[in-house]
């Protein structure tokens, strides 16, 4: 869903200082609801979604980890990013919500 095929990209080759054509790697990925689970916190009486930064600002350590799905899944996102850093591919969030007060300090 929203896959694009991957296009070569100019890249300068270290060794022989040569531009060559190189693939780029990308995954972009929404941040609410494909990254997090979006629970509800019974406390606000809301989803936490990353456009309310007056409830992602206090959510406490167990909330954080139960809107990733918990810390099995928590986990598996952790691995599956890190394999794909791993083999060059470029990681986005894309997101309508708040990226300084909301999602960063919840990754």
């Amino acid at each position: 869903q929203g896959l694009v095929p991957a296009q070569p990209c100019p890249a300068l080759n270290m060794e022989s200082g040569r531009e060559t054509l190189q693939m780029k790697r990308a995954l972009f990925l929404d941040f609410d609801s494909t990254i997090t689970t979006a629970v509800m916190l019974p406390r606000f009486r809301r989803h936490a979604v990353a456009d309310r930064p007056e409830i992602f600002g206090n959510m406490n350590g167990e909330e954080i980890v139960a809107n990733f799905g918990g810390r099995r899944r928590l986990a598996r996102l952790t691995e599956f990013f890190r394999g794909l850093s791993d083999e060059g591919c470029e990681l986005f969030i894309v997101s309508i919500g708040f990226r300084d007060s909301c999602i960063l300090p919840h990754l």
